[in-house]
Protein backbone atom coordinates (compact mmCIF):
# COMPACT_ATOMS: atom_id res chain seq x y z
CA UNK A 1 0.00 0.00 0.00
CA UNK A 2 1.00 3.47 -0.24
CA UNK A 3 0.61 6.58 1.68
CA UNK A 4 -1.47 5.96 4.63
CA UNK A 5 -2.99 2.82 3.39
CA UNK A 6 -3.77 4.50 0.27
CA UNK A 7 -3.26 1.92 -2.79
CA UNK A 8 -0.23 2.41 -5.14
CA UNK A 9 -1.08 3.50 -8.69
CA UNK A 10 -0.21 0.14 -9.78
CA UNK A 11 -2.71 -1.63 -7.26
CA UNK A 12 -5.25 0.73 -8.68
CA UNK A 13 -4.84 -0.46 -12.14
CA UNK A 14 -5.02 -3.78 -11.02
CA UNK A 15 -8.31 -3.54 -9.68
CA UNK A 16 -9.64 -1.90 -12.61
CA UNK A 17 -8.31 -4.32 -14.58
CA UNK A 18 -10.71 -6.81 -12.38
CA UNK A 19 -13.51 -4.24 -13.11
CA UNK A 20 -13.46 -2.60 -9.56
CA UNK A 21 -13.44 0.81 -9.37
CA UNK A 22 -10.38 1.88 -7.09
CA UNK A 23 -11.76 4.85 -4.20
CA UNK A 24 -10.59 6.70 -1.65
CA UNK A 25 -11.59 6.89 1.79
CA UNK A 26 -12.88 9.93 4.04
CA UNK A 27 -9.16 10.52 5.38
CA UNK A 28 -8.57 12.60 2.33
CA UNK A 29 -9.45 16.16 3.76
CA UNK A 30 -5.83 18.38 2.75
CA UNK A 31 -4.60 19.45 -0.32
CA UNK A 32 -1.39 17.06 0.67
CA UNK A 33 -3.69 13.84 0.38
CA UNK A 34 -5.69 15.05 -2.19
CA UNK A 35 -2.74 15.00 -4.40
CA UNK A 36 -1.71 11.53 -2.93
CA UNK A 37 -5.16 10.36 -4.09
CA UNK A 38 -4.91 11.38 -7.78
CA UNK A 39 -1.33 10.63 -7.66
CA UNK A 40 -2.55 6.90 -6.85
CA UNK A 41 -5.02 6.78 -9.37
CA UNK A 42 -8.44 6.16 -7.50
CA UNK A 43 -11.35 7.18 -9.39
CA UNK A 44 -13.43 8.55 -6.92
CA UNK A 45 -13.12 10.37 -3.40
CA UNK A 46 -15.72 10.21 -0.48
CA UNK A 47 -15.29 12.20 1.95
CA UNK A 48 -16.53 14.46 5.44
CA UNK A 49 -15.39 17.50 4.33
CA UNK A 50 -16.96 17.93 0.88
CA UNK A 51 -16.17 21.47 0.61
CA UNK A 52 -12.05 21.11 1.05
CA UNK A 53 -12.31 18.23 -1.11
CA UNK A 54 -14.42 20.43 -4.24
CA UNK A 55 -11.80 22.94 -3.79
CA UNK A 56 -9.03 21.16 -3.97
CA UNK A 57 -10.22 19.20 -7.44
CA UNK A 58 -11.31 22.69 -8.89
CA UNK A 59 -7.88 24.41 -8.25
CA UNK A 60 -6.37 21.28 -9.95
CA UNK A 61 -8.83 21.01 -12.68
CA UNK A 62 -10.65 18.33 -12.17
CA UNK A 63 -14.12 19.59 -11.40
CA UNK A 64 -15.92 22.45 -12.71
Amino acid sequence: KGARGLATREECEAMRAKGISPWAGTYINCDERIDEAIASGVDLITCNECDVILDGLRKRGYHA
